[in-house]
């Protein structure tokens, strides 16, 4: 670069307030520069996040046995993803990046017999293989009063790449099915490993 010649060495502004011309080159190399690093470490370092979601399902969750849980299988929708893939088709979310995250899973969910019942939302994790922590919740559904219910679940979890997050259900009480009308999972990175 240039060197500033000797008049100029002690005054970085013109008359008017206007930047001289070796500063104004310099601010702009500065922000170019700055502009290319924070995309690199942008890239580098952006966060991990997905979510599949499920809206208006008509379609009930078959319940075989009682307290066994069973995957809710009814997503339609991929949310935005980065650095995870939201795969709706197959009702979960693929990480790609090892670390800690943040999961929610929020479901409304109908009673489809005529007995009372509890169920119980679980997130698991590699087809329903290991439970994710103590993310689970439960409501109880009452034939003649409240045969709606939404539950929302939310904590934190170390997971590693490739493990694959799911949405499931049990019927505590017996062999009913449940319609799962609403729901979404989401996850969120809030650290890494």
């Amino acid at each position: 670069m240039d060197q500033l010649p000797e008049s100029e060495r002690f005054s970085l502004y013109r008359t008017g307030g206007d930047l001289n011309p070796y500063l104004r080159k310099l601010v702009y190399w500065m922000e170019k520069l700055y502009g290319e690093i924070a995309g690199r470490v942008n890239w580098l370092l952006g966060k991990a996040y997905g979510g599949i979601s499920a809206v208006g399902n008509a379609t009930a969750t078959a319940i075989a046995v009682a307290g066994t849980a069973v995957q809710i299988t009814i997503f339609g929708t991929n949310s935005y993803s980065n650095n995870c893939t939201s795969d709706h088709t197959n009702d979960h979310i693929t990480i790609e990046r090892p670390g800690d995250y943040l999961i929610n899973l929020t479901a409304s969910v109908e009673l489809v017999a005529a007995a009372s019942s509890t169920f119980e939302l679980f997130v698991k994790k590699n087809n329903g293989a290991t439970n994710v922590g103590a993310l689970r919740g439960e409501f109880r559904l009452i034939t003649g009063g409240v045969t709606t219910g939404q539950v929302h679940i939310s904590g934190i979890a170390r997971l590693s790449k490739d493990d694959t997050i799911e949405a499931w259900i049990a019927n505590l009480n017996g062999t009913d099915n449940y319609v799962v009308h609403h729901a979404n999972l989401n996850i969120l990175q809030v650290g890494s490993t």
